[in-house]
This record gives structure tokens, C-alpha cells and sequence, in this order.
């Protein structure tokens, strides 16, 4: 009887977490670095990234060079892909002015960068 009322328990707990989780939030950011960027130094910033995940409503990160592709509708030009995947477009509002995420892009990101491209959608 106990344990059917804790697994209930953790049931109920979990449930909003799983019901937010099937509609979360992709946050995708595509990174042109200037010419001379060396190849170090993007695998620096890579690294650096995962510093990312210590921000509060954080539930994934993963980054990533271009695949290349010879369809003329994908565009492999970017050099570094940043993926950061949220239960809700409010830990995205929140993540966006964390100090950690703040520094990170201004110490790590911006230094390198000429071009930037972000996409965000919410799973339906």
C-alpha cells in the first residue's frame, strides 16, 4: 500500500513536467565565426557552451559543426550550431538574461562572430 501511495505520489509530481516537456521549447543558434577564426577557437566557445546547462530551466544542450550537403535547400555554411531545449518559453525568457548565458555570449561568442542566426519554436 505504501509503495503504490509513493509511486502515486511521484505520478502526480512529475506529471506537469512531462505534460510541459511534450510542447518544450528549442532555442537553435547558428554561428558564423570571422574569417581566421581558427579551428581551436570554435572548439573553445563549443566547450564553453556547456557552462549552459548550469542555468536554471535548462534541460538540454548540445552543439555541432554543419553536416555538408549537396541539397540546394540546407545551408551548411555556419560554423558552430548551439541547441538549448527548455520545458517552457518562460525558462527562455529567463535563460536569455542570465548572467551566465550574458557573459558567455559576450566573452566567448561575440569576439568571433560575424553572423548569427537564431531560431525558436515550441514542439506542438
Amino acid at each position: 500500500m505504501i509503495a503504490r501511495y509513493i509511486v502515486l505520489t511521484v505520478l502526480v509530481f512529475l506529471a506537469p513536467v512531462a505534460v510541459a516537456d511534450q510542447h518544450g521549447v528549442s532555442h537553435v543558434v547558428l554561428a558564423w565565426f570571422k574569417p581566421g577564426t581558427g579551428a581551436h577557437t570554435v572548439a573553445e566557445v563549443e566547450a564553453r557552451s556547456q557552462v549552459l546547462r548550469n542555468i536554471p530551466g535548462v534541460r538540454e544542450v548540445r552543439t555541432g559543426a554543419a553536416l555538408a550537403s549537396e541539397r540546394p535547400v540546407v545551408d551548411a555554411s555556419y560554423d558552430l550550431a548551439i541547441y538549448v531545449y527548455f520545458a517552457t518559453t518562460e525558462d527562455l525568457q529567463k535563460y536569455l538574461n542570465h548572467p551566465t548565458h550574458v557573459e558567455f555570449v559576450n566573452q566567448w561568442v561575440k569576439p568571433h562572430l560575424e553572423r548569427m542566426q537564431v531560431y525558436d519554436f515550441q514542439a506542438r
